[in-house]
């Protein structure tokens, strides 16, 4: 189980304690409010300024923190991303990026969550010192890339997609956001050709699948679209985007009894800050 290294507050206002938790006990702690991921980043950010190297200090017995696992900080920001608490990650990394701990692997994690959170301009100037610093850095350019795409800037986000074939050419990512690059212009014959050459490094993509579906139904191709939704579905049971696809497609087509199960778990799944009116309009049809 992944983990993250976490400093808590103790109980007594003016005192703190560091100590082990697992994910499983961060999650609890933070849905039952006993802490905030504010303050899990200012007392993590203690233990930096008052310790070179990681401290282990043994806890009373019943601690409500006490568990087990390493806690880091990235560890802890893609645990905030995956409550949907897109804020409180990036105030995670950026804090630490801001008071120079952070690696260009953290920079390119951070310039990722700006993206989702439409920090485009901000997340390409990232991005773009970091590949400045480091040439070789294949993931920095990948994410220079969507970041390009993102602000329709096409040409520089091919050639950002490009620089990492060089770089690495067997990089089934790449080819996945050249396909969604295409995909975003409307060029449906090069989405297909580069999201199927994606699938032929990488077949276990969900998003890839996702995206060649979406190609391959504005092309004409439902049923070929409908099996690689399908596929998206298996490989990710929680993939809320592929999950609206393909039941959407499926109730449209009068499958209803195979469309319905897949949109309540898109209801279920989604985040509601990102999909509110698309939930809306979900939970609307399942009471048609």
């Amino acid at each position: 189980m992944a983990s993250v290294f976490v400093a808590i507050v103790a109980a007594q206002p003016r005192h703190f304690s560091v100590v082990e938790v697992s994910i499983a006990d961060m999650q609890r702690a933070l849905k039952q409010r006993r802490v905030t991921s504010h303050e899990l980043v200012q007392q993590y950010l203690t233990r930096i300024a008052l310790y070179e190297d990681r401290l282990i200090l043994v806890v009373e017995p019943g601690h409500p923190f006490a568990g087990e696992g390493r806690i880091r900080m990235k560890d802890l920001a893609e645990e905030q991303l995956v409550q949907f608490d897109l804020p409180a990650a990036i105030d995670t990394l950026d804090t630490i990026a801001r008071r120079g701990l952070a690696d260009q692997s953290v920079l390119v994690v951070l310039a990722g969550y700006l993206q989702e959170g439409g920090a485009l301009a901000r997340s390409a100037e990232m991005l773009e010192a970091v590949v400045t610093a480091h040439p070789d850095y294949a993931d920095a350019y990948n994410s220079l890339g969507v970041a390009y795409s993102r602000m329709r800037e096409r040409g520089r986000a091919r050639a950002a997609f490009q620089k990492v074939l060089e770089l690495d050419p067997t990089s089934a990512t790449a080819y996945e956001n050249l396909g969604v690059d295409a995909l975003s212009a409307g060029d449906f014959g090069a989405a297909v050709e580069m999201l199927t050459r994606a699938l032929e490094l990488d077949p276990a993509l969900a998003a890839g699948h996702n995206a060649l579906a979406t190609a391959l139904l504005r092309q004409g191709h439902r049923a070929e679209a409908l099996e690689h939704w399908r596929m998206a579905v298996q490989l990710n049971p929680r993939f809320y985007d592929a999950l609206y696809n393909l039941g959407t497609v499926l109730y449209a087509d009068g499958q209803r009894a195979e469309a319905r199960p897949l949109l309540e778990r898109f209801v279920a799944e989604a985040p509601p800050a990102r999909y509110a009116r698309d939930i809306a309009y979900i939970r609307g049809v399942l009471t048609r």
